[in-house]
Order: structure tokens, then C-alpha cells, then sequence
């Protein structure tokens, strides 16, 4: 039997969960940002000019510039392929905080890699990816500009961990306070947990 004529699957005809692109995107891009945020705030705590911390940032930008990159087809695959239905049980308000979150983290992928980008690109810093290449600089050395971006970028740190948490602590709430669950939306095998034995 040719691919074209398979049935969908499960997952792929009810849409009660995000497809499996959808859900590669968010897996992938959730791992990429989590050890960004790791080694972002680890080299925080070194002190300037020390090897460690030039690893860790190296690394933390080499993360943020791929996350960069995800960001782009991950909106147009957004756009062009609809989520799944809206859950049972949600209202307007926390349909409508929900699509706030998820908009803000959308423009924080954005924001954090070119304000990072910025940030080194005028200041002069290394803008290596995993020690194989190096980004063209096509930013001026400006120091101006550059504590421009470090401004952008250490406030946007912040915004970061606030959504991350908020966005956890929805999940949270949805699989203790409400019958229908979010994370198995995202992990379709979460359902068969949650399910009673027969």
C-alpha cells in the first residue's frame, strides 16, 4: 500500500493533539531554549575573561543562534498547519492568556538571539558556532549598540524565565485542576497514563 492511500493515524485525524511536525517543533525548540537558559545564567556566575565562561557562552550562543533559525520555519509551518481543536473546557479568558504566552515566547525567540547577536556582533565579541565557524559581522563595532543589545538581551533574560514558569505552571494546573489534560497534547502517550485501568 502506497503512503497516499494509509489512513491517518490517530493523532493525525482527530486533531486533538498537535501533528507530529508540530510537536518536533515545540520538543526541539523547548530543549534548545532550556539549555540556553542553563548555560546563560551558569556563565552569569564566572568571572569575565575566564575559560569557562567564554565556553559557556560560546555554547549559549551557538544554541540561540539555531534557535534562530527554528524559529522561522517553525511560524510558517504555524500558520500554513492549524493546532488542534480547542479544549472542552477552556474559556475565552484563558483561551485568550493562552494565545498571549505563546505569542510573547514566539517574539522572545526572536528578540533573544538578535539582541544576543547585537550584543557581540558591536561589541567585538567572538561570534562562533560550536568552535566551527564564526557568524559574519554585519553589525559595526559599536559600543553603543552593543550595550543596546546587552540591555535588550538581560531584560529579555528575565521575560524568558517568567514565561517558562508561567508556561509550566499552566500545564500544572491543567493536568490537576481540569478532567481534560494539555501535556497530552503535546505527548499523545500521556493519555494512556492518565486513563483508569479497565
Amino acid at each position: 500500500m502506497s503512503e497516499l492511500s494509509q489512513p491517518e493515524t490517530a493523532d493525525e485525524s482527530s486533531r486533538e493533539v498537535y501533528d507530529h511536525v508540530q510537536r518536533a517543533f515545540h520538543w526541539s525548540m523547548a530543549v534548545i531554549i532550556i539549555v540556553a537558559v542553563v548555560l546563560g545564567f551558569w556563565a552569569s556566575f564566572q568571572l569575565p575573561g575566564t575559560s569557562l565562561r567564554r565556553t559557556l557562552l560560546e555554547v549559549h550562543k551557538s544554541f540561540g543562534m539555531i534557535a534562530l533559525l527554528l524559529i522561522v520555519p517553525r511560524i510558517a509551518y504555524r500558520l500554513l498547519v492549524p493546532g488542534p481543536t480547542e479544549m472542552a473546557h477552556s474559556t475565552v479568558v484563558t483561551r485568550a492568556a493562552a494565545r498571549g504566552v505563546h505569542l510573547f515566547l514566539y517574539l522572545l525567540m526572536i528578540i533573544m538571539p538578535i539582541s544576543g547577536y547585537l550584543f557581540s556582533g558591536a561589541g567585538g565579541y567572538p561570534l562562533s558556532f560550536f568552535g566551527l565557524f564564526s557568524w559574519p559581522r554585519i553589525v559595526p563595532l559599536d559600543e553603543i549598540l552593543s550595550k543596546l543589545g546587552q540591555t535588550i538581551h538581560d531584560w529579555g533574560a528575565w521575560a524568558v524565565y517568567g514565561m517558562l514558569l508561567t508556561h509550566v505552571a499552566a500545564v500544572v494546573v491543567h493536568e490537576v485542576f481540569t478532567p481534560q489534560s494539555s501535556l497530552e497534547r503535546m505527548v499523545p502517550c500521556w493519555k494512556l497514563r492518565r486513563s483508569p485501568p479497565h
